[in-house]
């Protein structure tokens, strides 16, 4: 038996346009440097021993399909955060330049989702892009770790999809974060997440297949960051202490399009908290902090996060 090198997986998704009928193919395939998707069968432990004194083995249960994966940061591809949010709107700077403001909807986006997992190929559909969590650190590709939720999952399928891959990744080079407006905030990392607070609802039907049959928020989605410093922050005790509230803005910087018109991601969160960390062991080495940060509804923006991706791709909502 050869040995199986999972160096040519990949993982596709596009938006789905009916509830129950998976597209056919997909249209964005993400750069992955790790996936996984499975049906998630969950097996109906048996009650009863019958008199012999033992467990009984199971019975097949329910389905709890689901797929994560990580994957580098695109500047022409921020279609992950609108999976998740729900909500993009793409104007036009310039001739050839396009902004896509991605703000929260009323839900994910239905996705079909596909993956070549080398030694089979899966697809899933109805999706929510439930998790999504952006990593960035000094001189390092800026990457993302999603996870999704969906209701039907076929194993070992023949998918006829042909992956094409974008190929401008986002170098935590030249990256900014402003916080309050202020730009001199040295971090050498941090991390923001957008947690929708998805969860699959089993119910009886007259369809003899046990899967989900809807995906549904159970909260109010959640989003946090996290910022590690290069040194201790010593002047943001104070603003932690007596619970401040700040604008959260991390921006990574691409290749430029034309004249001033450069390539980037900017995510902002226009009404954040210290809500821990910057609480640092001393020792006699150097000192730092970490920071722990919740976004809050922004009385005055109307909104708790935005996400603006500048490219020449013109459109992310297919």
């Amino acid at each position: 038996m050869p040995d199986l090198l999972g160096n040519t997986h990949w993982l596709g998704a596009k938006p789905q346009a009916e509830a129950g009928t998976p597209e056919s193919t997909v249209s964005t395939f993400l750069a992955t440097s790790k996936l996984r998707m499975d049906a998630g069968m969950e097996p109906v432990p048996r009650l009863a021993r019958l008199a012999t004194g033992y467990d009984l083995p199971a019975l097949p249960g329910w389905l709890n399909p689901s797929a994560a994966c990580s994957c580098e940061v695109h500047a022409s591809q921020p279609h992950p955060w609108y999976w998740a949010l729900g909500a993009v709107n793409t104007t036009t700077p310039t001739s050839g330049v396009y902004l896509h403001t991605i703000t929260e909807g009323t839900s994910p986006v239905r996705l079909t989702l596909e993956a070549d997992k080398v030694y089979q190929q899966d697809k899933q559909a109805d999706a929510w892009l439930n998790k999504v969590t952006l990593n960035f650190k000094a001189g390092e590709i800026a990457t993302l770790d999603l996870e999704f939720l969906a209701l039907s999952h076929q194993g070992d399928t023949t998918l006829t999809s042909t992956p094409a891959f974008t190929t401008d990744p986002l170098l935590c080079s030249k990256a900014s974060v402003s916080i309050g407006g202020a730009k001199d905030y040295t971090v050498e990392g941090g991390s923001i997440s957008f947690d929708g607070k998805v969860a699959n609802a089993k119910a009886l039907t007259d369809q003899t297949e046990r899967r989900p049959v809807r995906l549904r928020r159970t909260n109010v989605p959640e989003i946090t960051a996290k910022l590690d410093f290069i040194d201790f922050p010593k002047d943001y005790l104070a603003d932690m202490v007596a619970g401040e509230t700040f604008a959260l803005v991390v921006e990574l910087i691409g290749a430029t399009i034309s004249g001033q018109y450069s390539k980037f991601l900017r995510v902002t969160l226009p009404c954040c908290q210290y809500t821990g960390g910057l609480d640092t062991e001393v020792g006699d080495g150097l000192i730092t902090g970490s920071a722990e940060i919740k976004a809050y509804y922004d009385t005055v923006s109307g909104k708790r996060i935005t996400v603006e991706a500048q490219n020449t791709i013109s459109a992310i909502d297919t």
